[in-house]
């Protein structure tokens, strides 16, 4: 298991040792290089080396039992007199001053430096620190293998919080692909002795390292390659307990603001690389690169084909983003020399050439069938939709057209609060007397929860605006947040109003609105149980143009949307208890149609139509 492995090895001389499959470069032993350990050495007078997780160009990464704390730890020594870049990202990451809401989760992805020290020994004095270990790579555990449904989900959920928290603190991760994923170990793992470790995953796997020319081994080099350690299981056999992501490698991480770094000095592999990297190399990155980064760890998370070949040279997957997104700018794509090796001058595909295809067929081929042969669950037509329309708004050639991981988290933010009102009415559906439940009419209300999402999203993407108009301030006021909330509340009521006059005219009324009419089961979800467009544009519509109209932020969205829910799944409640909202009068206008369109009451009383 690599724990940060994806550094770039450096040029190697003439191999001096017999070569060992699944060992790190031997001729990396020499002064300047790796530092010799061994099964069993104890470093810093705490630390009891007890096998190898991994290694880099730049560092070996060992599992050790900490002997003061009686837990296990991930050892990180480096090459060496390399600087300690690493660290200096991973402290402030750790230890931040303050933390956004929206991204809180996000800290507990990051690894914790635990400690910082120096070993010296034949080859030089080595930087060393130690974090939490963890279970294996998401590159070990889904090779040829697939997660089930909710796992995938959870994984690529667990990323995408990483990478928010990441950017919320000003940095750029820089190097986001499956093999800087890691999955994190069960909490019972520190209660294993050293013994009772061995016992369950093994006594750790070595080989005697032998000159090429059968010499004697020289002190830079230890006596025996400790191959790494896999300490995971199968993806098909992870379950959401399971799916605990740490984000690492912070080698390539930068300060956009503090310590820019352009596209020349990107070192990601290219099938993941931005494309701004390689036609702007004199340009600064910034956290766009790392949004095209995650979409396509994202896809490979999905399902078992990454979306760019992982083995092509760069020039072949600059064909392929082209083949799947569509052109790439005029002026790349003119500074592109081997263009035609690829395309004819009029844009089509030279003849003869494996010809990458469009994105919605390679999630149909990539991830969807490999899911239903596996019989590891498959996305419904829904949320294949919606999947998609989240990789077109990640990955746009151009950085600044790009979705930010803000707006990411904050839909999901908005409609993970209105999925949980929604879950809560199906709860308390049989606490009203005379309603009844069932299973069709639940699973109708989520979906229409998530179309809206799905909708919402693309007119965000079409409008390229963000969620709401207003950032959330530090500091709450609540005269200034029920004033908002009232003035929104009644400019969404009067939208609603004349939508829902406008949904009994009888070309509407027969195509979406008849849907709830129709409906014969009563209880608050059937305030739910509509038709998607009427969901999406006469409900989540109103409110979030009426947010807009306010200034609301984020939070003052999802409680003026979560409030509104509530009072129309109130209002088809059936209770016998009269309120602010009458549940009688909105029963008047499921007879007759003809009156009460309203939620509160109060446009219908205005305009005369309430009964």
């Amino acid at each position: 298991m690599t724990m940060l492995g994806s550094d770039e090895p450096a040029s190697e001389p003439y191999p001096q040792y017999n070569w060992i499959d699944g060992a790190e470069s031997l001729e990396k032993y020499r002064p300047g290089g790796y530092h010799p350990i061994m099964i069993g050495d104890l470093l810093r007078d705490r630390y009891r080396i007890v096998d190898k997780l991994g290694f880099g160009g730049y560092s070996t990464v060992w599992l050790a039992r900490d002997t003061h704390q009686e837990r296990y730890v991930a050892v990180k020594v480096g090459i060496a007199n390399s600087l300690p870049h690493e660290t200096q990202i991973l402290r402030a990451l750790s230890a931040p001053a303050s933390v956004p809401s929206s991204v809180r989760a996000g800290l507990d992805c990051i690894p914790v430096l635990l400690d910082e020290f120096e070993v010296t020994g034949p080859n030089g004095t080595h930087p060393c620190y130690t974090t939490t270990p963890a279970r294996c790579t998401l590159r070990e555990v889904s090779f040829s293998r697939l997660f089930p449904l909710d796992v995938a989900r959870a994984l690529s959920g667990g990323l995408v919080l990483a990478i928010a928290y990441n950017h919320s603190q000003g940095y750029v991760h820089g190097d986001i692909h499956l093999r800087n994923v890691l999955v994190k170990l069960p909490a019972s793992f520190d209660s294993l002795s050293i013994e009772e470790f061995y016992e369950q995953y093994g006594k750790p796997e070595t080989v005697s390292i032998t000159q090429r020319n059968g010499g004697s081994l020289p002190p830079n080099v230890p006596s025996k390659a400790v191959l790494p350690i896999y300490l995971g299981k199968k993806a098909e056999e992870f379950t959401l307990q399971d799916a605990q992501v740490l984000l690492s490698d912070f080698g390539e991480a930068f300060s956009p603001d503090s310590s820019p770094r352009s596209g020349e000095y990107c070192h990601i592999p290219a099938p993941y690389c931005p494309p701004e990297a390689l036609f702007e190399p004199q340009a600064p990155l910034s956290y766009p690169a790392d949004i095209w980064s995650l979409a396509t760890a994202i896809w490979e998370i999905l399902g078992m084909k990454a979306i760019f070949s992982t083995e092509a040279p760069e020039d072949e997957v600059t064909a392929q983003q082209i083949d799947v997104l569509g052109p790439m700018p005029q002026a790349w794509y003119s500074a592109w020399e081997e263009r035609s090796y690829f395309f004819e001058e009029d844009g089509r595909p030279i003849e003869g050439r494996e010809v990458w295809p469009v994105m919605d067929l390679a999630f149909e081929q990539g991830v969807r069938e490999y899911r239903r042969q596996g019989g590891v669950g498959d996305f419904d037509d829904a949320e294949t939709a919606a999947i998609l329309e989240l990789m077109r708004g990640m990955l746009k050639f151009r950085p600044e057209d790009r979705l930010t991981i803000e707006e990411l988290t904050e839909l999901l933010a908005l409609h993970t609060t209105l999925f949980a009102v929604i879950l809560l009415a199906g709860l308390l559906q049989t606490i009203f007397p005379k309603n009844t439940l069932s299973t069709r009419t639940f699973i109708r209300a989520l979906s229409n929860v998530l179309i809206g999402a799905l909708i919402h999203y693309c007119l965000l993407l079409l409008l390229n605006q963000p969620i709401t108009s207003a950032a959330t301030p530090q500091n709450f006021s609540l005269q200034t947040f029920l004033g908002k909330f009232i003035l929104g509340y009644t400019f969404a009521d009067a939208m609603y109003y004349t939508l829902h006059r406008l949904l009994h005219w009888k070309f509407l009324y027969r195509r979406i609105h008849k849907h709830h009419h129709d409906t014969h089961q009563s209880g608050p979800l059937t305030a739910m149980d509509v038709h998607p467009l009427e969901y999406s544009f006469a409900q989540m519509g109103t409110e979030l143009a009426s947010a807009w109209v306010v200034g609301a932020t984020l939070p003052e969205l999802c409680v003026l949307s979560s409030v509104a829910k509530v009072f129309a799944m109130y209002s088809h409640s059936r209770s016998e208890g009269k309120a602010w909202v009458s549940v009688m009068e909105h029963e008047a206008h499921h007879r007759d149609g003809r009156s009460n369109f309203g939620v509160t009451g109060l446009m219908d009383w205005v305009f005369g139509t309430m009964k």
